[in-house]
């Protein structure tokens, strides 16, 4: 185990990994399957506006942190300004922004009437 900064590879101590590591690398996983699915997407050339593709992510987020509902956007930063309308709207702090690994935003919202 690495104790101190001296044995850190940007430091350098002898690196944890052969090659470099990206933050952000995306995580292709079953790569003929991810194919598939933009084969797919293309077409039906329907590529926005609550396509079968958002309708299926949005439920299995909803599935995933256990809600009714839930809108993917584009941004963390558009998830913030719909956080804060319904914050602002309903007068409510039960509002919640959880983060999905491809840095979209998802907005969780409880009902302040719940």
């Amino acid at each position: 185990m690495k104790s101190n900064l001296a044995d850190l590879g940007i430091f350098g101590g002898t690196p944890e990994f052969d090659r470099d590591l990206h933050v952000g690398r995306p995580n292709i996983g079953d790569r003929q399957a991810l194919l598939k699915r933009i084969n797919d997407l293309l077409d039906r050339r329907w590529l926005t506006n609550d396509g079968p593709l958002l309708q299926e992510f949005e439920q299995r987020i909803c599935q995933l942190i256990g809600v009714k509902h839930c809108v993917g956007v584009c941004n963390a930063t558009i998830g913030l300004e719909i956080l804060e309308k319904a914050i602002v709207y309903f007068h409510c702090y039960s509002a919640r922004l959880t983060m999905a690994r491809s840095y979209s935003g998802v907005l969780r919202y409880r009902s302040c009437n719940a």
